[in-house]
């Protein structure tokens, strides 16, 4: 049997499920406020978890909200925005343009995303969103995956 099949400890998961949704939001926060600075507003943001592993269970949590509309080019904002992120201390992952303006940051373990809205009712504003790196939970945190957090 291999160490990776079994079950975590659940207080370490416990203390890791905490760790992972407390950094997520706290950057997410962070990130806001850097976009409110730069006159993109952010009105509301929420966050959740979903399945990364099943074998041994892993999750990830991930927030995220859209922005309202500017008069500015979206691919202009999430310039201007990778910049104040990066003098923030978060590092360029991956950015661009093509097809679509993008870029993916990367700092302690999280990545923040900056990009166009998929959705239906916002699609083109910009989106913004902070993931977690998966943590090992237990089967008993799986109610997690139903749960809705009001990060803003």
């Amino acid at each position: 049997m291999f160490g990776c099949d079994r079950e975590p400890d659940p207080e370490k998961a416990a203390d890791e499920v905490a760790a992972a949704r407390s950094a997520v939001q706290e950057s997410l926060r962070s990130v806001v406020a850097i976009a409110e600075d730069a006159g993109v507003r952010v009105p509301q943001a929420g966050g959740e978890w979903s399945t990364c592993g099943v074998n041994p269970t892993r999750m990830e949590y991930a927030a995220g909200g859209t922005a309202e509309p500017t008069d500015r080019p979206v691919a202009e904002v999430i310039e201007s925005l990778t910049v104040a992120l990066e003098d923030d201390g978060w590092e360029v992952e991956n950015a661009g343009t093509g097809p679509e303006p993008y870029a993916v940051l990367t700092r302690d373990g999280l990545r923040a995303s900056l990009g166009l809205s998929r959705r239906v009712d916002t699609r083109g504003q910009l989106s913004l969103g902070v993931v977690s790196d998966c943590v090992h939970t237990t089967r008993e945190q799986d109610q997690l995956l139903g749960e809705k957090d009001a990060v803003i």
